[in-house]
């Protein structure tokens, strides 16, 4: 399909050129070689042996998370049973802190390995892995720690550089900052943001600094202006060119030292190309270099395009170059308050461009975002410079006491901000569901509003007012009802087993797990569940207790019961009850006197599986996700033999429809 695909805008191309129409043929040919360097780039596919054997894989990590006490791999493999093979990328899952694994080094493991696919339990559940499968990653598995060898650093000179990083880290976490600044501290200089709270994140998410979390433009033009500082001894001898080279050097090695994500890299590509561009005495063009990182990332990496910080990024730059100026009350005569004034409006800017976009991927506005964004544009440069400084003088073994003290009193400033916004009211627009059109609809107003700002007809204007208005016509169309009707969900977790039931707008779940542990499964399955509940009207979601009933289903300690048109029978009318009996002891069927539709056997259960289907005689025994393997295996063996009806929900997601009686 690619290559017809290619074969038509050449075809296409060929045709315009000789039409004499050579721009619609140069944008043919641009398509042309854009689908080619995608076609090229596109990683393999995983070979089918390797999720049917284990094998020994080798490869270097090219990225690490850590959550304690668990870790997440990216590897790069290049090596299968000690033979060579087309790299390609997986994600590893380690359940142990240790061994500690760090990026840029050579790993070895046995492992089968899996498509990293979407399967999701719950519709519209959210896809972890989506940004991996976008990045490159084709496979995933999970491996014992003991079977985990690390062998070397590998060299060369940018793994090298890549791994300073670690560097930098032990020097943050030695120094005499509070937690909360080295944690901070530690993601705008290393892009790692392990060392922070989720409570930290949560409030910078509430507030929309989210952005100062995650390496960015402003990181690398903080980063330019110290180095440019530093340097300046060069400039004031005459070796200015010097300077301009070395900086541009720097740049990039920190663009390799942060991992070259999209944002970082565009801005290194920006800032190399203005201070070649001074060099060299020619006119500076942003939008020519805008246009020229996005070139060349697309060029190594096509799949950067589906990233969201692409997209941000990207978005962002172009209606700062756009907006900014234009919406600056003060004139650049009078320098002192243009200079002021451009803080708000390079942020209000920015967030002309990336609000709606942020809004439709995370489905929150923050309310608050234009003060706080201008409190820590003053003061983020400051906190970097500062945190720079003292991280040199500690390298040197020089303990600037004074500094950390002034490192902490800012970044505090910025936290204290930031915590009061998040606790006025209003501060934050959750459950916001867009739809694309919307998005397209905003970015067709802010067009005419730019033209309106540049030319100040009255035409414009009245386009602006009229899009505007379109835009939240658009937006009011397509929000989402809550949906009616019921379904009943087996998620697939290795720690305890849920069953989860959505009635209209409500959503309950019985589980297997301790009553003190509920709060956690509630927060991630608030998470893990959110689009779900926000498309079908869902508020929250709570856990039923031990014994309850409503219209629908009832509950009596571990037995389900649901009040449901039944679709075993071949009459429409029919009515039946639907039963469901989680088990996970032997004491909990005991007094079971009723017809069971499914036996859920979960982890705990230590009995033998053919007496339990002798016993309470199910329609089906359902096996879940949170057995232990070899248990599971056995069980399903023994229930093969026997010919009694079960299915595995290790692989596969289990739910029912039910049509409730009225």
């Amino acid at each position: 399909m690619g290559g017809f695909f290619m074969f038509l805008l050449t075809a296409g191309a060929f045709a315009a050129a000789v039409l004499r129409r050579y721009s619609i043929s140069i944008l043919l040919i641009a398509m042309t070689l854009g689908c080619l360097d995608s076609e090229l780039h596109a990683p393999p596919q995983l070979p089918t042996e390797f999720s049917q054997h284990s094998y020994c894989f080798s490869g270097v990590t090219t990225e690490v998370r850590r959550f304690e006490p668990t870790q997440t791999l990216i590897v790069k493999i290049d090596s299968c049973n000690g033979h060579a093979i087309r790299p390609f990328r997986v994600k590893v899952s380690v359940p142990s802190s240790v061994p500690t694994v760090d990026e840029r080094w050579r790993i070895h493991f046995p492992a089968k390995l899996d498509n990293i696919e979407y399967d999701p339990d719950l519709p519209d559940e959210i896809d972890y892995n989506s940004s991996l499968r976008r990045s490159g990653v084709i496979g995933q598995a999970l491996i014992s720690p003991d079977s985990l060898r690390i062998i070397q650093p590998e060299p060369g000179l940018l793994n090298t550089i890549r791994r300073q990083h670690e560097k930098i880290t032990l020097l943050i976490a030695a120094s005499a900052l509070t937690d909360k600044t080295q944690g901070f501290l530690n993601a705008a200089l290393t892009g790692d943001r392990s060392m922070l709270t989720a409570e930290t994140r949560e409030i910078f998410s509430i507030t929309g600094l989210s952005h100062i979390l995650a390496l960015s433009g402003l990181h690398v033009g903080i980063i330019a202006l110290i180095i440019s500082l530093v340097l300046l001894p060069l400039r004031l001898t005459g070796l200015n060119n010097l300077r301009t080279i070395l900086t541009i050097i720097l740049l990039w090695m920190f663009a390799i030292m942060t991992g070259l994500s999209p944002s970082v890299v565009r801005a290194v590509i920006m800032a190399s190309v203005l201070l070649i561009s001074a060099m060299l005495q020619r006119v500076r063009a942003p939008f020519n270099s805008l246009c020229l990182a996005a070139l060349l990332i697309l060029l190594f990496t096509p799949q950067a395009i589906y990233s969201i910080g692409f997209q941000l990024s990207f978005l962002a730059v172009i209606s700062i170059l756009l907006f900014a100026e234009k919406i600056n009350p003060f004139s650049r005569r009078n320098a002192i308050a243009y200079t002021f004034a451009t803080y708000p409006a390079v942020t209000l800017a920015a967030l002309l461009g990336t609000g709606i976009v942020s809004a439709y991927y995370f489905n929150i506005i923050p309310v608050y975002a234009l003060p706080v964004n201008f409190i820590s544009a003053l003061l983020l440069p400051l906190i970097l410079g500062g945190g720079i400084v003292l991280l040199s003088a500690n390298a040197a073994g020089l303990q600037w006491l004074w500094l950390a003290d002034c490192v902490d009193s800012l970044y505090s400033i910025i936290l204290s901000a930031s915590t009061f916004a998040s606790t006025l009211p209003g501060a934050v627009a959750d459950g916001i569901l867009l739809h694309p059109f919307t998005i397209a609809a905003w970015f067709v107003t802010l067009a005419a509003f730019a033209i309106w700002l540049y030319r100040r007809r009255p035409a414009g204007l009245a386009a602006t007012i009229m899009l505007s208005v379109f835009t939240v016509f658009i937006t009011a169309s397509f929000r989402c009802n809550a949906g009616h009707g019921a379904e009943l969900y087996i998620p697939r977790t290795g720690r305890q087993t849920s069953v989860i039931i959505r009635h209209d707008n409500t959503l309950v779940f019985a589980t297997t797990t301790r009553n003190h542990e509920s709060g956690d499964i509630i927060d991630s399955y608030t998470q893990k569940y959110r689009l779900f509940m926000l498309k079908r009207g869902i508020d929250s979601i709570r856990q039923l207790p031990a014994h309850c009933h409503s219209g629908l289903f009832s509950r009596h300690d571990n037995l389900l019961t649901f009040r449901t048109h039944s679709g075993r029978s071949t009459s429409s009318s029919a009515d039946s009850l639907l039963t469901i009996l989680m088990v996970y002891d032997k004491s909990h069927v005991s007094d079971c006197d009723r017809h069971i539709s499914y036996a859920l056997v979960c982890n705990g259960f230590r009995g033998d599986i053919r007496d339990l289907a002798a016993e309470i005689r199910p329609d089906t025994i359902l096996l879940s996700a949170d057995l232990n393997r070899r248990r599971h295996d056995r069980y399903r063996q023994e229930l093969t033999e026997a010919d009694i009806p079960h299915r595995s929900l290790r692989n596969t997601p289990f739910s029912i429809i039910l049509k409730p009686i009225h």
